[in-house]
Parts: C-alpha cells; structure tokens; sequence
C-alpha cells in the first residue's frame, strides 16, 4: 500500500459520505476498527488476510478520489479481486469500477485472452448468476469460438472440471455462442450488461 493511501487510512480521516453515496453501513466495520479501541487503532494497521492488498488499494483511491486509474497493478487479478470485494462490502458502485477494467482486458485487437486461473477466481469470489461469472464465461466462450484456448488445454481441463456450476452455466449459455464473433471484438459497447447499476460514467 503506497504513503498517500496509508496517510488516507490514519484514524479520523475515513469519509463515509464520499461521492455522494453514503458507505456508513458497508465501513462500520472498519471505520469502528480505526477509529475505536481495537488494536487496529493503536497500530494504524487492519489485517484482511481474505482479502488482496492491491484490490484494497483501489477501493480506497476509490472512496477518496472517485476513480480506480491510479492502481501500483494493472494486473487482471487485481480487477477480478476489487469486483468480488466490492461485492463484500456491499458497494455496487465499486463494483461497476472494476468491471470496465475487465472488460478493456479484453477489448480490442489487442485483447487478452482469459486464462483458466482467471476464471477460476471469478467463479470462486462470486456467487451464482453474478456478473462476474457472466463476464468470464462469456470471454470464455468467445475465445472457444476463435479456437484461441488449445495452448492451455489441460489446465482449462482441469478448471472446467473442478469450478462450481461452470458445467452447468456452460450448457446453458453455449446455445448462443455463435453470435459472438462480431459482438466480444467490443465488449465495451455492451457493457450494460455487466454492470450492477446499469449505468457508467467514464
């Protein structure tokens, strides 16, 4: 975590009605931690083991500056990882800062191809029909599609196979793939989609 996001967590300094949207309820837990007499607040210092420190990192420049484009990573993982603790903490509006980063991954002709891990992880920190498990089996699709997937066979094997519900939701949206030559080259003309609020503002 870099100074200036340590120096925004000192005690006192959390603003629960950041950008208009009251978070009181999503930060009590660790606005109380901060701020009252724990541990937390003496040391300066709250352990989220569950959590990844760098996606913590954008939530914070989230709450304080209203954008998630200064991050130490750009590493897809790290998006992946901000959605799911968006979705933690109850904030929606995290989420669907998080969302348009995953989808530039793969926008474009220059897009990268989603990796088995990556899936993985998406299906993992969400719950069933989520938009993040909507966005990774519909990029996994695509790349079925483009027969882009055979370098990697065994380890898709392995998650196909392993992952909750991915069989399942596989079968259910494959039905549709042939549709998404033209559409997944831009996946950010259809966003909406993914979004939890139906909106962005870029």
């Amino acid at each position: 975590m870099t100074a200036e996001i340590a120096r925004m967590m000192a005690p006192g300094s959390i603003d629960v009605n950041f950008c208009g949207m009251n978070t009181e309820e999503n930060l009590k837990l660790l606005h109380a931690a901060l701020n009252g007499p724990f541990s937390e607040s003496n040391s300066h210092k709250m352990v989220l083991p569950e959590d990844d420190p760098a996606a913590f990192e954008l939530f914070v420049q989230w709450l304080y500056i209203g954008e998630t484009g200064k991050d130490s990573t750009d590493h897809i993982s790290t998006h992946v990882r901000a959605w799911t603790l968006g979705d933690k903490l109850g904030c929606p509006v995290f989420q669907d800062r998080a969302m348009p980063k995953l989808l530039q991954f793969h926008a474009g002709e220059h897009a990268i191809i989603i990796e088995p891990q990556t899936l993985q992880l998406a299906y993992e920190g969400s719950a069933a029909n989520s938009k993040l498990r909507a966005w990774a089996l519909q990029q996994f699709l695509c790349e079925v599609q483009r027969n882009n997937l055979s370098k990697m066979a065994e380890e898709w094997a392995c998650v196909t196979k392993t992952v909750v519900d991915f069989g399942s939701d596989y079968v259910r949206d494959s039905a549709s793939a042939e549709s998404f030559e033209d559409k997944w080259w831009r996946p950010e003309e259809d966003r909406q989609q993914f979004l939890e609020l139906l909106t962005y503002e870029p």
